[in-house]
């Protein structure tokens, strides 16, 4: 797979991201247990990008897509503000209650090589990857991720996506406070439960399928209640990638207040059924 190709994937999470599911035979989703989770709970500063991103929903393959394109999750931490990572001997991985530490690989190197479609605001110093291996149940899937720092203070997060073929069936049986990304749609950045810091630049950055939507006059943007839809450039780096459309909004450093912000977005389906999707992200002090 090429570098561009793996890091639009990766970035939006949006239809695309089909490759991971190829060739896994799926079981039918047992009703969950409905429990308090981490669906808003903030994210660990090390931790600067998730893959599957946050949420999605990932449909089975065509049978023609190449078997070389694997099936992996991919955890990318950093040391940001001084806040290091004790990597990878303090690493954890569990893939639905699972531990898979021991296979799953690791590589670390500081600074990231950039890739024309990356934008990532702190550096990159260690990479865990663990590749799934079916069959995989249909619903919601949970993977943890736990590390300590050089000062020995542990810190763990789950996140979740969710496996359906289309029809609905291994979306049925979700809990209450299960968020699941509308499959027109991928989110780029912030990543939902995302901490940024107050001397970065904030950009809400969203992609549509084209063809899965009425039009984009139909969408709307908020942020914190206020509607910013005049205020996004349509079509704007850092991405624009095949069958899809970008928006972005940016908002200087500074400018938000400390604590937990919540974008929402809205958009009238081809059917022109109103579909709406809010995520969160944190600011918090650079110090």
């Amino acid at each position: 797979m090429s570098t561009n190709r793996r890091e639009l994937l990766k970035t939006v999470g949006m239809l695309g991201s089909l490759l991971l599911l190829e060739g896994c035979q799926l079981i039918p989703q047992p009703v969950p247990t409905c429990n308090k989770n981490s669906q808003d709970k903030m994210r660990p500063q090390q931790i600067a990008s998730l893959y599957p991103p946050e949420n999605t929903i990932f449909p089975p393959l065509d049978h023609e897509m190449p078997l070389s394109q694997a099936h992996v999750l991919e955890i990318e931490l950093g040391n940001r503000k001084g806040k290091t990572i004790d990597f990878p001997s303090s690493v954890k991985l569990f893939f639905d209650s699972r531990e898979v530490t021991q296979e799953a690989s690791f590589r670390s190197g500081c600074p990231m090589p950039q890739g024309e479609f990356r934008v990532v605001a702190q550096p990159v110093c260690g990479w865990v990857q663990y590749q799934l291996i079916g069959p995989l149940k249909l619903g919601k899937h949970v993977t943890r991720i736990s590390f300590k720092n050089n000062k020995g203070q542990s810190f763990s997060y789950d996140w979740a996506f969710y496996l359906d073929p289309g029809d609905g069936s291994g979306l049925h049986d979700l809990c209450p406070e299960d968020r699941v990304v509308p499959p027109q749609m991928g989110i780029g950045l912030p990543a939902h439960n995302e901490t940024i810091l107050t001397t970065e630049e904030i950009l809400i950055w969203v992609g549509f399928v084209r063809e899965e939507i009425l039009s984009l006059d139909s969408v709307k943007v908020f942020h914190d209640d206020k509607e910013v839809t005049s205020q996004i450039q349509w079509g704007q780096p850092p991405l624009r990638g095949d069958g899809q459309t970008t928006f972005i909004h940016r908002t200087p450093p500074g400018i938000l207040s400390l604590g937990k912000h919540i974008v929402k977005v809205q958009f009238q389906d081809k059917s022109g059924k109103t579909i709406s999707y809010d995520w969160n992200f944190y600011i918090q002090p650079a110090d």
